[in-house]
């Protein structure tokens, strides 16, 4: 299979960075933004055989004609990465209706029509890979980033979903889920403030999360997944809790049975030894205890 991949949002940011990374390892790239001036200098440093285009993915006519002008230069597209995206911050009450449309329909709608048309384009190749980049306020929400946030978490549903659509296809689908990264989209952030929250102790850099996406696109295994990659930043700790509950009700009675026998065996061992057993026969508070959660293994006692 060729390496021909579209970068969406490839001009700036963590698409301009996996731009970088995909020339590097000898991918032919369509490097695609909303200012074709840019684009074209990002693929003119990116070296020969990359080639620009402009492209408002909220428009529909604009993504079937960019697809339409990629293929005829660059043949199919069997890559995709969508970096494409806006962030208006504000409390959903002083939301207007405009900005919140100009949200969903570049960062989730856009994707929606690029993975349509280069789905496509994948089949006839049999086989393809797409990384949707997505964020963690997507997963644990955010105070003022409601919208935004909305349509992160909307990206993740839709990637899940179409990933089974195309697995028998041979086409992989996956997010990725960055935490805060030094971009455009950051830079009114206080960040000596959020610093303090990120275990690592600092912002991520765009060339970190290019080689997560690099991971993905080449990870031949790997679909329908979403990676986080946030300095491991405190909320993600709710977000893997979230995550184990949510496993742990379509595993529910394989767990019960689990933790059944587990609590037995470690009963079992509790009650054998000699120092239970001594507490037990002189009433001690271990024995009230023990007693009030009626030890299950009473028998070895």
């Amino acid at each position: 299979m060729s390496k021909v991949c579209a970068i969406f949002g490839g001009s700036r940011g963590i698409g301009q960075a996996t731009a970088q990374l995909l020339a590097q390892k000898g991918y032919r790239l369509a490097v695609v933004a909303r200012n074709l001036d840019i684009a074209q200098t990002t693929a003119k440093n990116l070296g020969a055989g990359h080639l620009a285009f402009s492209c408002d993915v909220s428009k529909q006519e604009d993504v079937e004609n960019t697809f339409s002008q990629m293929e005829k230069s660059l043949g199919h597209i069997n890559y995709l990465v969508n970096a494409a995206g806006i962030n208006r911050d504000g409390l959903l009450l002083r939301t207007k209706v405009d900005e919140m449309v100009s949200q969903l329909h570049t960062n989730l709608l856009g994707t929606m029509l690029t993975c349509k048309l280069a789905v496509k384009s994948m089949i006839q190749q049999q086989g393809g890979a797409i990384v949707n980049v997505g964020s963690i306020v997507g997963l644990k929400g955010n105070s003022g980033q409601s919208v935004y946030s909305a349509s992160k978490a909307g990206l993740v549903g839709f990637s899940r979903s179409l990933a089974k659509e195309v697995a028998r296809k041979n086409i992989r689908v996956n997010v990725i889920a960055p935490g805060f990264v030094h971009t455009d989209m950051t830079t009114h952030l206080k960040e000596d403030q959020l610093r303090k929250t990120i275990p690592l102790g600092r912002f991520g850099e765009p060339q970190e999360i290019a080689k997560a996406v690099v991971f993905l696109l080449e990870s031949p295994y790997m679909t329908g997944h979403v990676l986080v990659v946030d300095g491991v930043t405190v909320s993600t700790m709710t977000v893997c809790l979230s995550s184990l509950l949510c496993l742990g009700q379509h595993l529910m009675f394989p767990a019960v049975a689990l933790w059944e026998l587990l609590s037995k065996s470690v009963m079992k061992w509790m009650c054998s030894s000699p120092q239970y057993k001594t507490q037990r026969k002189e009433k001690t508070t271990s024995f009230v205890v023990a007693e009030t959660f009626q030890c299950p293994m009473k028998s070895c006692v």
